[in-house]
Formats: structure tokens, sequence, C-alpha cells
């Protein structure tokens, strides 16, 4: 008996059932629990649908998340929910580590994201979303109309980050 019960719990074994949510708000927490098993959604390939519900839960977290909930969250067992909390440090006016923030998503191989294109589902690493598909900084990004956006990185910041980038992700 003992044998089938913990066959049961570790074939449905979660990551986030020991998550510790200390400092994180009940709202923000609700907010999360709603996101994690959906797919990261970049506006710029959501269809219309998609863009009402996922993109507007994604930003309600980055925008009402303070930013020591987001730093926590980084550490969250989920892909999605990580690239979220890196997201919207990114994206946070006045937040000072970017660069380093950057360096630790790009190094953060524990866990993968699927970038929603379409009706397709694209697995990546988060350090390739934010790299290629929010910051745009490498060559490899896909061409986006408009001008590219501001973070607010330095270039010699933008330097260090794609080199790191290349180390990684060139080498395979």
């Amino acid at each position: 008996m003992g044998i089938g019960i913990t066959l049961v719990l570790s074939s449905a074994y979660d990551e986030n059932w020991f998550y510790n949510w200390d400092g994180i708000r009940k709202e923000i927490k609700d907010s999360i629990k709603a996101v994690e098993y959906n797919w990261v959604t970049e506006r710029a390939f959501s269809s219309e649908e998609t863009k009402t519900v996922q993109i507007h839960q994604q930003f309600w977290i980055m925008n009402n998340a303070s930013e020591k909930e987001l730093l926590k969250l980084t550490e969250y067992p989920n892909g999605t929910v990580k690239t979220i909390a890196y997201e919207g440090l990114i994206r946070r006016k006045g937040f000072e580590t970017k660069a380093d923030l950057l360096i630790k998503a790009i190094n953060d191989n524990d866990h993968s994201v699927y970038l929603q294109v379409g009706c397709e589902a694209i697995p990546m690493s988060i350090g390739r979303y934010l790299v290629e598909f929010i910051l745009q900084i490498d060559d490899r990004s896909p061409p986006f109309a408009g001008e590219r956006p501001n973070f607010g990185l330095t270039r010699a910041d933008e330097k260090r980050v794609l080199a790191e980038y290349k180390k990684k992700h060139y080498s395979r």
C-alpha cells in the first residue's frame, strides 16, 4: 500500500507544491495560478481572441505585482511564470539591474517557455524569448513592424547581454 501511494504521489508531483508564497499577495498568487499552465503570448503573434485573455492576464501581473514579488516569482518552478516575472521587471521603469537580471534569465535553463504563435506553441528558453522577442537585440530576432522597444538598457548593457546570450545559444 505504501509503495502504491508513493507511486501515485510521485507521478502526480508538481514542483510548485512547495513554493514559498511568503511576500506575495493573494491576488497575485491567484493570478499566477490562473496563468501558470498557459503559454506566453507575445502581442505581435497572437490572435485577437488570445490577446483579450492571456495578454491581459500576463500584463495584469506585470503591472500589479511589486518589484519584490516579481523578483521572487523569477524563482517559481514554472517557465511561464518565470518569464512573466522577468519580462515585468524588464518593462518596469526604475528597475536598475536589468542587464544582470537578463543574464540570470539567459542562464535559467531549469524551465522552458512556450511562445504562442497563432494556434501553435514554440518551445524555447526563457532567455531566447526575452532577447529575441522582447528586447529584439539579436540578429535572429524576427522582424517587427515599428521601432524596437526601449527598455532603458544602455548600449553597453545590450552588448553584454547579447554576448552572454550568444555564448549560451550559438555554441549549440
